[in-house]
């Protein structure tokens, strides 16, 4: 994860991934039969990681959209603090473009945000939703918005501050709430 999240796909180097991991050329590729396979084996891991973590520690017992979302945020966020080559990794995985894995990698990000939903909101509480207002769309929205801040971060050549972007998405779903809920909520 640490030689994927410094350089792109193409110029990650299989010699040096080897010696990170203390084991020959020949035996990583025994493993792992080639380096796209050990790219989307390492990106499944991510997931997995990310996903076990949230699962472990998130009190998803809360019927409130935002509730559930928020304590998901916050412990994604305190994982990537935790795991230094993580975000970078993941950051670099999701702004693939025109490499070997890229296509992959696209289906299965595109894949992740419905099964994220399903898994991680049910139970919510869709009551508390004024009218024509789809919780999977808000969810979608508040990814957009987050990938909009990763983005523009990376334009300008500066760091992730996570704490900064959990600010940020904490204040977009205070908005969200508002638009969202009924009145009485």
């Amino acid at each position: 994860m640490e030689v994927f999240s410094r350089w792109e796909y193409k110029r990650a180097s299989t010699d040096l991934i080897a010696a990170k991991a203390g084991v020959s050329k020949g035996l990583l590729f025994y493993y792992f039969h080639n380096k796209k396979t050990l790219y989307l084996e390492t990106f499944a891991y991510a997931q997995r990681l990310v996903s076990a973590f949230i699962q472990e520690t998130v009190p998803i017992r809360s019927a409130d959209f935002f509730d559930r979302l928020g304590g998901a945020s916050r412990e994604k966020m305190r994982l990537m603090a935790q795991s230094p080559f993580l975000l970078d990794f993941c950051v670099r995985a999701y702004y693939s473009e025109g490499e070997d894995v890229s296509a992959e990698l696209r289906r299965k990000i595109g894949g992740e945000l419905g099964g994220l939903y399903a898994t991680w909101f049910e139970g919510v509480d869709t009551g508390r939703f004024r009218p024509g207002v789809d919780p999977a769309h808000l969810l979608n929205m508040i990814a957009w918005m987050t990938d909009g801040y990763i983005h523009t971060r990376r334009m300008e050549g500066k760091p992730l501050d996570l704490e900064e972007m959990m600010a940020e998405v904490d204040g977009w779903m205070k908005l969200f709430r508002a638009y969202a809920y009924k009145e009485e909520e």
